[in-house]
């Protein structure tokens, strides 16, 4: 029997302390608690990557994740993101994040073999483990 009662603790992986400051921000900015909406959440995590927060302008944030931007990557610059920032492997994992919140389309394989072994790796790792160990 499972008890319910326990508290779960969650030990989440960033990559530095830029990422867990931009983790808090962004979680504040969508006034989230961490498991009150995990596809959000993980979405969070990821756009909180030192690698794709320098690319997001927080003054324009719309839609309903910190990604959102990249659905009109075209557009992105007028409104001051910096989408030119990104590299191969950090737009694979900004991609990995919009597809965990929004069903984009993804190819798996790919994404995993761009990120095997890096540090965005991790990230993407740790994106897919908050959403499935906070599953009841």
């Amino acid at each position: 029997m499972v008890n319910t009662d326990i508290e779960r603790v969650i030990i989440i992986y960033f990559e530095n302390e830029d990422h867990k400051s931009n983790y808090d921000y962004l979680m504040k900015y969508y006034n989230l608690v961490h498991l009150q909406k995990k596809y959000l959440e993980a979405c969070i995590y990821v756009a909180a990557s030192p690698e794709i927060f320098k690319c997001i302008n927080l003054t324009a944030l719309e839609g309903h994740t910190p990604l959102h931007w990249y659905f009109d990557i075209q557009n992105a610059p007028a409104k001051g993101h910096k989408p030119y920032l990104l590299t191969g492997t950090s737009q694979t994992l900004l991609e990995a994040g919009l597809a965990i919140y929004s069903g984009m389309d993804i190819c798996l394989k790919g994404t995993l073999v761009q990120l095997n072994g890096t540090d965005l790796g991790k990230v993407f790792t740790q994106a897919c483990d908050l959403i499935l160990k906070n599953s009841a």
